[in-house]
């Protein structure tokens, strides 16, 4: 699965990170070069394709990073008002 910016692969990384997160990223890469800084994106794109097709991490690290990624770029575009300190998260 190919977005604008990133490449999902279907063999390895479908199913173990959520598809709706890596759109997301995808789409808040693009608005990122656009809006705000180039090289800010194109920073997020490699570590975000990294972490896709990382195969020393494992799916539920990957998963993870992959929800942090969503969470940053969605607060790189957000009035600083409007910000989250950080992401809540109960460990079990």
């Amino acid at each position: 699965m190919t977005f604008n910016n990133i490449q999902v692969s279907n063999n390895s990384t479908v199913g173990a990170i959520n598809i709706g997160q890596a759109h997301a990223i995808d789409a808040a890469i693009t608005l990122i070069h656009e809006k705000i800084d180039p090289n800010l994106s194109t920073a997020i794109k490699q570590f975000t394709q990294a972490v896709i097709d990382s195969n020393e991490i494992n799916a539920e690290t990957r998963a993870e990073l992959i929800e942090q990624i969503s969470f940053l770029t969605s607060q790189i575009m957000m009035k600083p008002e409007e910000k989250k300190k950080s992401i809540s998260r109960t460990r079990s």
